[in-house]
Order: C-alpha cells, then sequence, then structure tokens
C-alpha cells in the first residue's frame, strides 16, 4: 500500500453522450506524480496512466476495462495522449 499526505492535484472531466472524459488527471505532490486520461462509457474503461513514486516510475494502459502493464518509464508516450495544456486554461 502506497501513502503519501497531502496529496495536491486537479482533473478536467465532461461528458460527451453516455461517456465521461476524465482528461487531464495530474497529481503532482511529495514525491508521487501521476498523469492519466481516463474515457467510461456503458460498456467499458479506455485510457492511459502513468505513475511515478520517487525515482520509480510505470505506465499502463487500459482497453476494454482490460488493464495493461505497458513497462517502467514510459512518461513522454503517456503525456502525447493527455491534454495537459488544458490545466493552464
Amino acid at each position: 500500500m502506497l501513502n503519501v499526505k497531502n496529496v495536491k492535484g486537479s482533473l478536467i472531466s465532461k461528458t460527451e453522450g453516455d461517456v465521461i472524459v476524465m482528461d487531464p488527471i495530474y497529481i503532482d505532490s511529495q514525491g508521487l506524480e501521476l498523469i492519466s486520461r481516463i474515457e467510461f462509457s456503458p460498456r467499458s474503461v479506455n485510457g492511459v496512466m502513468v505513475g511515478k513514486f520517487r525515482k520509480l516510475s510505470a505506465n499502463i494502459e487500459i482497453v476494454n476495462s482490460k488493464v495493461k502493464f505497458k513497462g517502467f518509464g514510459g512518461r513522454d508516450k503517456v503525456t502525447k495522449q493527455v491534454n495537459l495544456k488544458a490545466l493552464d486554461e
């Protein structure tokens, strides 16, 4: 179990028909960084996520509600799929 206190983050959520899109989800606090984009629909969940704690980072992909570990690192690949610029608006 990971226990990080005083976690701060941001997310932007919107609906598109019967789909809920969270893009981006961004957390950066005390050695923990999480960047993600997730879509929820009645039939499935899809998205990408990279998490970093201290010096270890890993990324996952969610396709048709199935989580796939893609490997260690991968921040650049995930940030190309996540709309982090929306947080600046």
